[in-house]
């Protein structure tokens, strides 16, 4: 899940509430499971100040926190994330294993205004980002988890103004991008005209409705089971959902939405374009799609 804003209206205040709203909804029900199981598990917090390049790691306690949020609320942290940990030793023998974590990470646009690329200065935008590892999910999803997601997707979309947002259950986030040569850092910089791929749950901004036809069109049109408008005018905000349940979303149902998100979705650069065969069919269900 990610959520990337350039919107002003996204004050210091506005993304560390959302940054909390993530750690409400996901790390801490996670830790209180695993606690009440007697299972072991790791909560760490690390953040940059603004302007540094030394981290702050912290074992995450309410006076850590407290602080970090305080912090951001200034606007003196320039990035920050919250992981959670089960079977902390076994992860450090494997540090590799992901699905053993849940991963809350914040990224401030004043930490990344001046990133160079071929010699060209672009802006990037806030972004919130969040990995639940397979561990922590049971298959099919839990319609209360899946409520949790969206639901908390959505409300950060629309409360930090999102200039793009995707939702997915998948090995790769954004495979996508990928396939089409695409740096996650031009991808966030190109945000507001090109989406970083197409998935389960997708956020349109203003420029990608208008591209794709309007608003009306876009609501009537979408190949999808949820269309809901999350803000009008000035800064229109459009949450696609391709089907009812997030593990059950097969081939044609992406096709469909890739087919309609066309004029959005970046085009192939083969210069730096990773075929899919690297990327492997098994390792993402939106790649053979590509």
């Amino acid at each position: 899940m990610e959520v990337a804003t350039f919107s002003p209206v996204a004050s210091d205040e506005a993304l560390a509430t959302a940054f909390g709203a993530f750690v409400d909804a996901l790390i801490y029900p996670a830790a209180r499971a695993l606690g009440a199981e007697g299972e072991q598990y790791a909560l760490d917090l690390s953040w940059f100040p603004a302007g540094s390049e030394v981290p702050r790691v912290d074992v995450f306690s309410d006076a850590r926190w407290a602080e970090a949020l305080a912090a951001m609320r200034g606007g003196s942290v320039g990035s920050a994330s919250v992981r959670l940990r089960r079977a902390p030793h076994e992860l450090e023998r494997s540090p590799g294993s992901s699905g053993l974590q849940i991963d809350v990470e914040f990224a401030h646009r004043s930490s990344t205004a001046a990133y160079v690329s071929d010699a060209l200065e672009i802006s990037l935008p806030s972004k919130l980002f969040c990995v639940v590892g397979a561990s922590f999910l049971s298959h099919p999803i839990p319609l209360e988890l899946e409520r949790v997601l969206v639901d908390l997707f959505t409300s950060v979309g629309a409360d930090l103004h999102a200039s793009t947002g995707y939702l997915t259950l998948d090995r790769l986030a954004t495979p996508y991008l990928l396939w089409a040569g695409r740096g996650t850092d031009q991808a966030s910089a190109e945000g507001a005209r090109w989406l970083p791929g197409y998935h389960w749950g997708e956020l349109l901004s203003g420029l990608h409705i208008n591209v794709l036809g309007g608003m009306e069109r876009v609501k009537r049109d979408a190949p999808c089971a949820v269309v809901e408008e999350l803000a009008d005018s000035p800064e229109p905000l459009l949450y696609l959902q391709i089907t009812e349940a997030i593990d059950d979303c097969p081939p044609d149902a992406l096709r469909a939405m890739r087919d309609f998100l066309t004029p959005v979705l970046p085009p192939r650069d083969d210069r730096a374009a990773i075929p899919p065969r690297i990327l492997g069919i098994e390792s993402s269900r939106l790649v053979e799609q590509l």
